[in-house]
């Protein structure tokens, strides 16, 4: 047969994997012409860990090679499994160094041997085969909204949600500012003749003190409330909501969510210290990028009943969809969903109120906190599910404690139902406001977690570390940093509590590897699923909180944001840490599409509804978790296994 033909059945096959599929078929041809055909039979050593790194690297044409990597202990532990279309012996911007890993064949095995050195100067040709490469070979995949050198590629509503830097650039004439003397009616001709929505008060120093805006002409000027001729000062808002010029476009749109804004003031350094240098609207976002949550927000406040409510969160769950596809940056989406279902909260929270009132129950006057646990309370709900909550109220009077009992855990059941009705069902274990267990007041609250961490086998506290991350999501806050705070002090009166919460953070391990259309786990046994939540997430959420109360991270509860915080903490586990929080990130942003696709949780996954590509990210996440597991088990002195 020529060689030419030879080359072509190579390319052909080549063809039908990544990252050769990005390859141009002539490029291709060439590769291939340039390698040739090895065949081991079962048992084989391909090449070994250490051994100098040959001319070559390998595609199995036919068969299953095993990779081994020298244990602590001396032995070898199997670290993946490489089947049809898998590589060998190649990493990706790791030069001339030796083999990571042993590669023995566990069956007769066809292998084609490409020349490295013709590969990568063909390859860097092509930005979706480089990327491939550093996924595939890499303990931290890279983000799929970047390049292989960390920049943002594509274009569209992922981009721009995500990119750093400035949203704009400023101009004087971009904005309208105003004295804070000058009367109202010049102030609006001034945005008549400007077409713009709102002006900027702002003192000598051109510091802003205020703003008016369009809504406020019509709602107190048009209404007769404030005169035309009074000064500005009386109809402006303030004080004024001040952010950088740094800011990205999702930043930005959270801040006008969490906040119910229209507009932000841009000032030098952020603050209403120093002179505006711009001014954001709503309406400027909504004609650059189209469709947006901000006045989603606003409609969920003033829903008229549950079924309204319900449809709003639909609309959520759409405009989520859209962000997950367009491979928005995940910080992003969580901070979105946790707005959302937090005004989802308090709108029914003021339902449930008014269900109380109406029935001739009179409010107490006592602060109290709707808190939100499991992943609502660490922001990593992205598909809607159990409702896993509490209810903390302020000590009440001894001679009103029975009726303020009553009121909260009636406005508690109110609320659920509200929530059951948006699509939220109960929690089949009853971990719920609405349960009298958890709805309790603030002393009672720090007595559970004193118990809890003085007697935690006793309380059977791996059952009830979810609690751990609680957020507040409704009602007065500082009743929940102060249950953070009492934990923290709790914790260090009890020195077995970290070590024991860190043991039972290593029930959960991970699978070794993805092969062909199951999973592996570290006893060569094979699961028809990927369990997102046991082989990923919970490791990932369990070691982050225990790091987190080691190191009284008490105002950070989201797992990839915990790893951060760490990060910083422990600077020479710095890679670690951050590889951590990327594998939450690609778990999260996996299951959830996957999930609102299918219309479930997207707790199990076949290996066959996965890309090459997501099937190569799972692979980094699991090696993450390991390399995680091996330093917490080290650092908490644990003994390993």
């Amino acid at each position: 047969m020529k060689t030419s033909s030879i080359s072509l059945r190579v390319a052909d096959f080549l063809k039908q994997y990544p990252p050769f599929e990005f390859l141009g078929l002539q490029d291709l041809v060439q590769l291939a012409g340039t390698g040739r055909v090895k065949f081991h039979e079962e048992g084989e050593h391909v090449f070994d860990e250490g051994e100098p790194r040959g001319r070559h690297f390998y595609v199995i044409q036919q068969g299953t090679v095993n990779l081994y990597t020298r244990s602590a202990k001396g032995g070898e532990d199997l670290i993946d499994v490489r089947v049809e279309g898998d590589l060998l012996g190649i990493f990706w911007l790791m030069g001339e160094q030796p083999y990571r890993y042993t590669a023995i064949t566990a069956s007769d095995t066809l292998l084609y041997a490409l020349q490295f050195e013709d590969f990568l100067p063909l390859v860097a040709r092509y930005p979706a085969a480089t990327r491939y490469l550093v996924d595939y070979f890499s303990e931290m995949p890279a983000s799929k909204g970047e390049d292989a050198d960390g920049s943002a590629h594509g274009s569209g509503l992922g981009l721009w949600l995500q990119k750093a830097g400035a949203h704009q650039t400023f101009e004087p004439e971009d904005f309208l500012t105003c004295a804070p003397g000058e009367q109202v009616k010049e102030v609006a001709k001034k945005l008549s003749r400007h077409h713009q929505q709102a002006a900027v008060v702002t003192d000598p120093k051109s510091c802003p003190i205020g703003i008016v805006t369009e809504a406020d002409l019509c709602r107190r000027v048009a209404t007769g409330e404030v005169s035309p001729e009074a000064p500005v000062e009386s109809l402006m808002t303030s004080p004024v909501r001040t952010v950088g010029p740094d800011l990205d476009t999702g930043a930005l749109l959270l801040r006008m969510l969490r906040h119910r804004l229209r507009h932000l003031c841009v000032t030098q350094d952020g603050t209403p210290e120093t002179p505006v240098v711009g001014l954001i609207s709503e309406r400027e976002l909504q004609m650059k990028f189209g469709r947006l949550p901000n006045a989603l927000g606003r409609q969920i406040l003033a829903a008229s009943d549950v079924r309204a409510l319900s449809r709003l969160r639909d609309r959520a769950d759409q405009l989520l969809v859209e962000y997950l596809e367009s491979e928005a940056d995940m910080r992003f989406l969580i901070d979105f969903v946790a707005e959302i279902d937090g005004l989802v909260l308090n709108r029914a929270l003021a339902m449930a109120e008014q269900i109380l009132l109406d029935r001739g129950l009179e409010k107490p006057d006592i602060d109290f906190c709707w808190l939100a646990m499991h992943s609502e309370g660490r922001k990593e709900r992205l598909i809607r599910s159990s409702q896993r909550t509490a209810l903390v109220y302020a000590d009440p009077p001894v001679e009103i404690s029975r009726y303020c009992r009553r009121w909260f855990l009636h406005l508690a059941e109110e609320v659920s139902h509200i929530l059951v009705g948006c699509g939220f069902p109960f929690d089949t274990n009853g971990r719920l406001a609405s349960n009298t267990e958890w709805c309790q007041p603030y002393t009672t609250w720090k007595a559970y977690f004193s118990r809890w961490i003085h007697e935690p086998i006793e309380s059977n506290i791996v059952t009830l570390t979810t609690f751990f991350d609680l957020r507040a999501v409704g009602g007065n806050p500082e009743l929940a940093e102060g249950l953070r705070r009492h934990i923290q002090a709790e914790i260090k009166e009890s020195p077995n509590f970290i070590p024991l919460l860190a043991n039972d953070a290593m029930a959960n391990l991970p699978p070794v590897t993805i092969f062909r259309d199951s999973v592996m786990d570290k006893a060569g046994i094979l699961w028809s699923c990927i369990d997102t939540k046991m082989h990923a997430l919970y490791p990932l959420v369990d070691v982050a909180r225990v790091f987190a109360l080691e190191h009284e991270l008490e105002d950070c509860t989201n797992t990839m944001e915990r790893f951060e915080r760490m990060a910083e903490v422990l600077p020479d586990e710095r890679e670690l840490f951050r590889a951590a929080s990327e594998a939450v990130r690609a778990s999260l942003a996996l299951q959830s599409l996957i999930g609102h696709h299918r219309g479930d949780n997207g707790q199990f996954i076949r290996p066959h509804e996965l890309t090459k590509s997501d099937q190569e990210h799972l692979k980094g996440v699991f090696r993450t978790i390991v390399r995680l597991l091996d330093f917490a088990a080290a650092h908490f002195k644990l003994k390993q296994d």
